[in-house]
């Protein structure tokens, strides 16, 4: 099927940033399944780009980055949409709506429904979640619940969760070849025990999680237990690499490394939202990923089986001293296995892609090496 997407210009650059640069552009232009012809920018009112000789296609899907298209742009898509049904002889295509912003509102331009027709128009979303919030009697964040369902256009709201970034896995390749191996599982770990990439932060409100674990993370650090008397525990917590946009824009050489270097990384959401980058992030490193709890689990995977969850700072303090205890390398190293398996097999962003337009992955699905190879750039 071949595609447009359509996304806004950002600080006046034509070039696809943040979500829509590693979910939508990357998934599109990797998928065999799914033919990336055209990007078209909108900015105040204008097309900076884009080639309206395309719509004639009789298979196409336009895919809107609806969270980053402003209101003002739904006019531009709305006029655009109705000169695609003139050029196409009043046939209509298919639009795919994509929401990836962290809040609960639903971005989209609902006048495209009235123009194509609601059998022609679907809607996805990220953030499914809601009433997570920092309880400070538990000293934990609440689970929350799912946003309520509704129907816009032909079907209830999908959802699109994150997907492993490309520039990521490519920098994990390149550092895996380096030193003559052929995945990130068989990189012996001796340097740090445990991982946590996350600075504290002066918005309490914003990290209560994150900061608390930094936290428990340093208590942890420098203790010694019974079955490892003569080799205290080694923790880093804080930023490797690069933070907020250009973090989230480049993929950096230093968080690849550090985290290569851990046996077991630990991700933490804020406290208000459902789900982030940092859980596929972390799963292309092939450590061990320990979580909290989600709304639901990316699909696939199974608390013990290839993550491991904490509901409570006592929780994580438990299961991280039972994977750092030798006895219990071999179950360490087999669900980091299979965790890395699951992520590259099924939760590339042309995986993501794929099953939100035609219900399930197709390209490599399951073929975690064949993934990992396809070391693709952004």
């Amino acid at each position: 099927m071949q595609t447009r997407l359509f996304t806004e210009q950002f600080e006046g650059k034509t070039v696809p940033m943040n979500e829509c640069k590693h979910m939508l552009y990357d998934g599109l232009k990797n998928s065999q399944f799914l033919q990336l012809i055209d990007v078209v920018y909108t900015h105040k009112n204008a097309v900076v780009k884009g080639q309206p000789g395309h719509d004639a296609k009789d298979d196409l899907l336009w895919v809107i980055d609806a969270h980053h298209v402003e209101p003002s742009s739904c006019n531009i898509l709305e006029t655009m949409a109705k000169q695609t049904l003139q050029l196409k002889n009043n046939v209509p295509w298919h639009i795919l709506a994509v929401d990836y912003g962290d809040n609960n509102e639903l971005h989209h331009c609902s006048g495209l429904i009235d123009i194509i027709g609601t059998k022609h128009y679907r809607f996805a979303k990220r953030s499914i979640g809601r009433g997570r919030e920092w309880v400070e009697s538990n000293h934990f964040p609440s689970r929350g619940g799912f946003i309520q369902q509704q129907q816009i256009g032909s079907g209830p709201i999908l959802h699109i969760p994150y997907s492993a970034r490309s520039d990521l896995s490519t920098l994990f390749y390149q550092e895996v070849i380096s030193r003559g191996f052929k995945t990130p599982l068989q990189i012996a770990r001796t340097e740090l025990d445990v991982a946590h990439f996350s600075a504290r932060t002066p918005k309490p409100y914003f990290d209560n999680l994150r900061n608390s674990v930094n936290v428990a993370l340093q208590f942890l650090s420098g203790q010694t237990f019974a079955e490892r008397p003569h080799d205290p525990v080694k923790v880093f917590t804080g930023l490797a690499g690069s933070a907020m946009k250009r973090g989230r824009n480049q993929a950096n050489q230093e968080y690849v490394t550090k985290m290569l270097q851990a046996k077991i990384v630990v991700v933490a959401q804020r406290d208000a939202w459902s789900g982030h980058y940092r859980l596929t992030e972390a799963l292309l490193s092939g450590a061990l990923i320990v979580a909290d709890e989600t709304v639901v689990l990316p699909r696939g995977f199974r608390d013990g089986e290839s993550i491991v969850i904490f509901t409570s700072f006592g929780d994580l303090r438990e299961k991280l001293l039972y994977f750092l205890d030798p006895a219990n390398e071999e179950e360490r190293f087999a669900v980091a296995q299979r965790g890395w398996e699951i992520n590259q097999g099924y939760h590339r962003s042309w995986h993501v892609m794929e099953a939100t337009v035609y219900g399930r992955p197709q390209t490599y699905v399951g073929d975690p090496i064949a993934n990992f190879n396809s070391h693709t750039t952004t």
